[in-house]
């Protein structure tokens, strides 16, 4: 099936053809923080998907800032713990901070709730723009810090992912018992990985070369 697709902290939107198995919504990850060396997550998913009260977290108070809204959370668990999470469009979007130096919460929570940006694009996308001096994790060193579009199949453990890799872009694998992640690069920069683990390799792989030659920039 196809879907139409873009990254948290990027303006380009995609098409691509996913599994018939996949679930059609995706979610969002980037990296945003004082330093390109010590970013935090910032996650996007539709609404109906999160459920923090779950995982312990509870609200405390409300937060105002850009004209949105913010709940802010905290882990009664963990005093150090804290998260700000907006809402935009059928999405949640929140970040797990900790302050690193006591009495530094404040700030923190300050400065990231003023100068993480959200909009929601003409396609429903979720769209961050940062100010204030908070800046993209590095993205050459590591991974993880790139953008990311999160496909889950569900009942499985299994993954479609889309990295926002630019020239960074590679060909590759892993294989670790049953568990196989397949990476495949595409000419526009994006990598598809696809995880399973109850499928032959050459099967996963296969389908992520089909998935990397069905991808399209609909708009820069």
């Amino acid at each position: 099936m196809k879907s139409i697709v873009g990254f948290l902290s990027q303006t380009e939107v995609y098409s691509v053809e996913i599994p018939d198995d996949a679930s059609p919504e995706f979610e969002l990850s980037a990296t945003a923080g004082y330093s390109p060396a010590s970013p935090v997550a910032i996650q996007a998913a539709l609404s109906t998907r999160v459920d923090f009260s779950s995982f312990g977290w509870g609200r405390k108070f409300q937060a105002q800032a850009g004209g949105s809204t913010i709940d802010i959370y905290e882990d009664p668990a963990d005093g150090d713990a804290f998260m700000p999470a907006w809402k935009l469009g059928s999405y949640t979007i929140w970040s797990q901070l900790r302050a690193q130096v006591a009495g530094t919460r404040s700030k923190m929570l300050s400065d990231y709730i003023a100068g993480c940006q959200f909009e929601e694009d003409s396609y429903g996308i979720p769209r961050l723009r940062l100010r204030g001096g908070l800046v993209q994790g590095n993205p050459f060193s590591q991974p993880i810090n790139r953008d990311h579009a999160i496909y889950l199949f569900p009942g499985t453990s299994r993954t479609l992912v889309l990295r926002f890799d630019e020239g960074l872009s590679a060909d590759g694998g892993v294989v670790s018992g049953n568990f196989i992640n397949a990476a495949v690069a595409t000419p526009l920069g994006v990598t598809i990985l696809l995880s399973s683990d109850t499928q032959p390799g050459t099967e996963v792989m296969a389908t992520a070369s089909e998935i990397a030659k069905s991808i399209r920039l609909v708009r820069q």
